[in-house]
């Protein structure tokens, strides 16, 4: 058997020839299995699997009795999708990792671009190299050069730094209001054990708040 092309991908064709000369009259091809073929008694037949596969050809010369046998093994990649995850919003771009999966568990070789927002684009997941949102692409090839795409985006997150503003002195039997700046979206806590967005006090004291966005910063 003759096949072109022996590798391929899922969703392409390829063409099997059952070679041998001279065809009398009276001679049959059986090609198994009957699936995924264009025609199992033909001599010369397309076949489209989705997945690697081995096709075998019976060649029955009905005057001589004579049988001839072949297989052969096509490697198919099959059909597959990679995810680089959802757009995200993150504490820190500047060393950020970044991973991708493929759909399906097989070997591919990776390819992230921009090139220069990576120590390592070629690797399954890298690490991004400067503080600049932005759109990162990604590609999936595997050994019989089939291939997936697909791109991901990273926001700096929210919350870089507020103040609570300056040290404040207060009357006795006055108060004042301490605010983050950031609205109720966002989890506060204060060393009160408040949870509120402001707090009004009344008493000398260091007051503390950790203030966290809805991306974990």
């Amino acid at each position: 058997i003759v096949a072109d092309p022996l590798f391929f991908c899922a969703g392409d064709t390829a063409n099997l020839l059952a070679e041998i000369g001279f065809v009398p009259p009276g001679v049959s091809f059986t090609w198994s299995p009957d699936e995924f073929i264009s025609d199992n008694n033909a001599q010369q037949v397309n076949v489209y699997p989705d997945s690697s596969i081995s096709y075998n050809v019976l060649v029955l010369d009905s005057v001589s009795g004579c049988v001839l046998k072949d297989t052969i093994d096509l490697n198919v990649t099959p059909e597959f999708t990679i995810d680089a995850g959802l757009d995200r919003s993150v504490c820190e771009i500047d060393g950020y990792q970044l991973t991708v999966n493929p759909s399906v568990p097989i070997f591919l070789n990776y390819l992230w671009l921009p090139f220069d927002r990576f120590d390592f684009p070629d690797e399954q997941n890298p690490i991004i190299i400067g503080d600049e949102p932005g759109w990162f692409v990604v590609q999936g090839t595997s050994v019989n050069q089939c291939f997936a795409i697909d791109s991901v985006y990273i926001s700096q997150g929210l919350v870089q730094e507020f103040t609570l503003g300056s040290d404040t002195n207060i009357c006795i039997g006055t108060s004042v209001e301490l605010s983050s700046g950031y609205d109720a979206g966002f989890t506060h806590l204060w060393s009160t054990n408040d949870t509120t967005a402001s707090i009004t006090v009344n008493s000398t004291e260091n007051y503390i708040l950790a203030l966290t966005s809805i991306d974990g910063c």
